[in-house]
């Protein structure tokens, strides 16, 4: 088998001061399940990995449960193949070029959703200033008052239950610039 590489958005993990969970404790459990090359960005659970491609448990899986087991914590991931990421890259509306990337989010849901239904929902709750995207792959949000104020992102968690994970535009890409210079 061959190594595949993954990126992995945990939700609700080093937020605040719940859920704290040290990245260097986080990379002694990915190492501890197999994956190889562990690299976190940041503190608030985002990884870069490699892991045997075809293996009997999907990395999500294998994290998830390593994560409540040895930490105690329940966490929603997304997992990304690097072909996922990068869809989710070209996914990007032209537009967020002239936003502020700390106030810009892609929300990225845990399974596949239908657009219409989305767009149907959460139409309703965009209001100015901020805008919304609904791509194939995730969700793009302009929140220029700031993320935490948003009534927006609020309802993003409640229309998907909290089956999303988000990252703002500055952490992205720096996943970004860490994927395209990977070797392993």
């Amino acid at each position: 088998m061959s190594n595949e590489l993954f990126m992995a958005l945990i939700r609700g993990i080093n937020v605040g001061k719940a859920n704290r969970i040290a990245m260097s404790d986080l990379k002694a459990l990915c190492h501890d399940l197999g994956f190889k090359n562990t690299l976190s960005i940041l503190n608030s659970g985002n990884l870069i990995f490699e892991a045997e491609s075809g293996s009997s448990k999907s990395p999500g899986e294998a994290l998830e449960v390593g994560i409540r087991e040895r930490f105690g914590i329940e966490t929603g991931n997304v997992i990304l193949s690097r072909g996922h990421f990068q869809a989710i890259l070209e996914d990007i509306p032209a537009e967020f070029d002239t936003c502020d990337p700390s106030k810009t989010l892609v929300a990225i849901p845990q399974q596949a959703f239908d657009a219409t239904e989305t767009h149907s929902f959460l139409s309703e709750h965009v209001h100015d200033p901020e805008r919304l995207w609904i791509g194939h792959h995730g969700l793009y949000l302009d929140c220029p008052s700031g993320i935490h104020k948003s009534r927006l992102v609020q309802q993003v968690d409640r229309f998907f239950k909290k089956a999303i994970t988000s990252r703002n535009l500055k952490t992205i890409e720096r996943i970004r610039t860490q994927v395209v210079n990977w070797s392993s």
